[in-house]
Formats: structure tokens, sequence, C-alpha cells
């Protein structure tokens, strides 16, 4: 799921930290449950973003959604002896929050991390305990299992995004630089600055070969889907044979790609599609056609 220095590690919010390093259930046991602990609030992080990042126009999306998780599942993370205290802690001390419903016994108990955590900056904290990464080890398989075999196409896509690193000083260096600056138009260059920050991380971590597939539109989306524009330019290949670091790259930005895509098939079917339409949807201006002639937004066109 996730690595630091090439290590299995844990990706949370700075306080989530501090309240398990000052609380005293954690302190009086060992610093594998607190890790245990950590593997399980990284999860919930994540997910919560990545979900999100993938959904991004679907307003009910943006919500906090609870997370079904089995208890087989948390069992695997926290262990069958500690995993209702663990939780229970997580509770009390406002860093988790749980839906207590089942709904016929059909769906898993919903957790999710408490709001407030959602825009902090990241902290990223290697794994010590050899058992922990383990864990670790078998939840990237089961998470690249849930996809790999309903979509033939992604395994191979997820080993060419392995492929991907970033240059993370640099990219740490710009965002500290640009974080508090303005444009020429007066808007902040860095909007959302945690979001920078579990970006880059999560490159350096290899989240990359993650991939899903979206349930309702089956559109294809990976990390690189919303990587921020600006970072681009700290994305490399790194030379198997020299392990120098390869920065060329080429950007394509498809406008109208997917009317287009509607005109490519219906060729493809023996219909002609209307030319106007064929024109806009080659010189990318299909949308700020529509979004002008209806008086609305380009992204309420795409929508």
């Amino acid at each position: 799921m996730y690595k630091v220095n090439n290590n299995y590690g844990t990706l949370t919010p700075e306080s989530i930290l501090l309240s398990l390093a000052n609380d005293e259930f954690f302190k009086n046991k060992n610093l594998k449950i607190t890790e245990n602990a950590l593997v399980f609030c990284t999860m919930l992080y994540l997910h919560y973003y990545y979900f999100k990042d993938k959904n991004g126009n679907n307003e009910h999306d943006e919500k906090n959604q609870f997370q079904r998780i089995g208890t087989d599942l948390i069992i695997k993370i926290l262990t069958r002896d500690y995993y209702k205290d663990i939780l229970q802690r997580l509770v009390e001390l406002d860093i988790i929050e749980v839906n207590n419903s089942y709904l016929s016994s059909k769906f898993s108990k919903g957790y999710r991390l408490h709001d407030r955590f959602l825009k902090e900056k990241p902290v990223a904290r290697q794994i010590r305990y050899d058992s922990v990464k383990k864990k670790f080890e078998s939840l990237n398989k089961y998470f690249e299992s849930r996809y790999s075999d309903e979509y033939c196409f992604i395994k191979q896509q997820s080993e060419n995004l392995k492929l991907i690193h970033i240059d993370l000083e640099r990219a740490i260096g710009w965002i500290e630089k640009n974080k508090d600056k303005f444009d020429e138009n007066g808007d902040e260059v860095i909007k959302n600055i945690p979001h920078y920050y579990r970006q880059i991380f999560k490159v350096s971590s290899g989240f990359t070969r993650k991939i899903l597939v979206s349930p309702t539109n089956k559109r294809v989306h990976s990390l690189l889907t919303s990587f921020p524009r600006n970072l681009r330019q700290f994305l490399c290949l790194i030379d198997e044979e020299t392990g120098e670091l390869n920065f060329r790259k080429c950007i394509i930005d498809g406008k109208n790609t997917q009317p287009l895509l509607i005109c490519t098939k219906m060729k493809q079917e023996g219909i002609e599609p209307d030319r106007h339409f064929l024109d806009f949807c080659l010189t990318g201006t299909l949308y700020d056609y529509m979004a002008k002639e209806l008086n609305e937004s380009r992204k309420w066109v795409k929508d």
C-alpha cells in the first residue's frame, strides 16, 4: 500500500501520529500495536482520497463516506487479540468514526477518519516490525486482485506505472517555495497544500500502480489522473543500467476526447457523424462552444 525509503510504511496526518504517541493505551502496549493502528488509519486515509480523486465530479462522493470493511480484514490488520480494544480507543480519541448499523447482515460495518484530519498535511513513517510489513504485502495483493481479474488490461498498465518515479526532494522544495505565492491573476499557486503532499508521497511510494475502473462509467483512474500539472516536471523514469533520472517526457492533453471517440465508433459502424460536430471535436472546441451557447461553465458541460 505505501512505502517509505523503499520500505513498507504509513502515511497519516501528523496529529494522528501525535495522538497515538501521547496516549496511555498505546504507550502501555508494544510499538507493534501502534503500528497496526497506523496501518488501519493509512488504509482509511489513502482510500478516501483515492476514491475522491476518482469520483471527483460526483457531489455524493465528495463527502467523507463510511468505508465498509469486513471483520476478517480488520482482524488481519489489528490482530484478533487487540482489534476491538484498538478500534474502541481510536473512536474515544476522535480519530475514527464508526457506522454501527448493519443492513440485514448484508453489509460490513463502516469506518472513516474524522473530518478534521482530511485537510491536514500527511506525514510518512517507516514500519519497523516485519510482521506488520507482511500485512502490507497481503493487503497489496488483496486490493490488486479486486480489479485485475475483471479488467485484464489493467495488469499491464499497472506494471508500466511502476516505472514512474519522482524527485521527492525537488518536489517538496517547490511546494515549500510556492505554498504562499500567487500567480499573475491573483490566484493561489497551490490551492490545496495537503493534496500536493499526498500526491508526491504516493508517487514516491509506488502508489502509482493502483488502478481502478469506475463502477458507474467504466473510466480508468490512476494516481496520475489527478496529479497536479505543475508537479509533473518532477516525474521521471530511472535508467535501470545507470540509475540516472530521466525527466524527458511528452505530455498529451486530449481535448474533447470522449465525443471524438463517439465519432470514431460511429465511423467504424458505417455511420457518418455530423460534420460540424466532428469539426468541433477535432479542433478541441466542442465543450467551449456548448458552454457559450448554453451560458454554462465548461465543467458543467463536461459533467
